[in-house]
């Protein structure tokens, strides 16, 4: 016990903190429903976000409101990794990691992309993360090699060399972008690792449990819009899941009917969701929907959240809910700006 107290003491005390700040149910239900940027905005300004909410950019780009909330949290993330000690401090630099990696994704696809390349990428993040990366040398290089060297002093160059076969055989992608998590998770699982028992069990389930919505989304994502069979669907997921084991993925990736069989397999394994699918859904009728599936990690980090305080649980959690939140404001930003310009 003393330990854990130590360790966690001071910790757990910022960051029950910084969960009074989070969005209330109220709040949440009144910006899911604002129809206009002014009143997303006007909602915003007595939150945590007021600061945010408050950029003038933000009518002309909403992409500049969208890198702002990523700032906000990556600013969280490290005022927690400057008030941890000991292993708590890797943890939360891995789960830092994740913002990290989404970054440096979005060079990558501006690097396959030159047509979509811009001067300056409005919502591309400059300040280092976690890792150096010259974001505009890596977009402007001219050939793979070239880009990969510019990756030695962080850990996507190995993911990158790896996948190098399946992407020039594929032309997409996707067989890096599945490199990459693949990799993430494989890092964050070994931090993981060195953890007390304890709070080892506390993290995998959590970390097992994002694992298995990854694999769920990735697995339609290749059946539905890439059309790969069941063989290569089962190669590119991701190990380390919880509740949802190969077998279950393999009868989801074979079934005639993925609605039905998703909604059973998440019931086994983390009870029912209610509206796991949106109601205006895709040509195949598998849209899926995204706060459905959060709504199930959510539930894990819930669980933690409240129990024993003095454990990785409550930092993982908390991490969890402040990624869930953010994801939640951005959809929504890019809800009303999209909605408007197709009224």
């Amino acid at each position: 016990m003393l330990p854990a107290l130590s360790l966690y003491a001071f910790l757990n005390a910022k960051i029950r903190a910084l969960a009074s700040f989070l969005l209330s149910p109220a709040q949440v239900e009144a910006i899911g429903r604002a129809g206009r940027l002014e009143e997303y905005l006007g909602l915003l300004q007595p939150t945590a976000y007021r600061e945010i909410a408050e950029t003038p950019e933000a009518e002309r780009d909403p992409r500049l409101l969208e890198k702002k909330f990523l700032l906000h949290d990556i600013d969280l993330h490290k005022k927690i990794l400057a008030a941890g000690k000991g292993r708590t401090r890797d943890v939360v630099f891995s789960l830092l990691g994740n913002y990290d990696l989404q970054n440096f994704k979005a060079a990558l696809r501006l690097w396959f992309q030159p047509s979509e390349r811009e001067e300056e990428p409005p919502y591309l993040i400059s300040e280092t993360i976690c890792w150096p990366l010259d974001l505009p040398a890596l977009i402007a290089a001219d050939s793979f090699d070239a880009l990969s060297k510019l990756l030695a002093q962080s850990p996507y160059r190995g993911p990158l060399r790896a996948a190098r076969d399946e992407f020039q055989r594929r032309g997409n992608l996707l067989p890096i972008e599945v490199a990459l998590d693949r990799d993430y998770y494989e890092r964050l699982n070994l931090v993981l690792e060195t953890l007390s028992s304890s709070d080892r069990a506390i993290a995998r389930r959590l970390v097992g449990a994002e694992i298995d919505l990854e694999n769920i989304k990735l697995l339609i994502r290749l059946r539905e819009y890439y059309g790969l069979p069941l063989g290569e669907i089962l190669g590119y997921l991701l190990p380390g899941g919880d509740r949802i084991d190969a077998g279950e993925l393999r009868r989801l990736a074979g079934a005639a009917d993925v609605r039905t069989a998703l909604s059973e397999m998440t019931a086994r394994s983390y009870g029912r969701i209610d509206g796991l699918f949106s109601r205006k859904a895709d040509p195949a009728g598998l849209s899926l929907l995204e706060a459905g599936l959060q709504e199930i990690l959510l539930r894990q980090a819930r669980g933690a959240f409240r129990s024993f305080p003095f454990t990785i649980g409550t930092i993982l959690a908390y991490c969890l809910f402040k990624r869930a939140e953010t994801r939640f404001l951005i959809s929504s930003l890019y809800a009303i700006v999209l909605g408007r310009s197709t009224r």
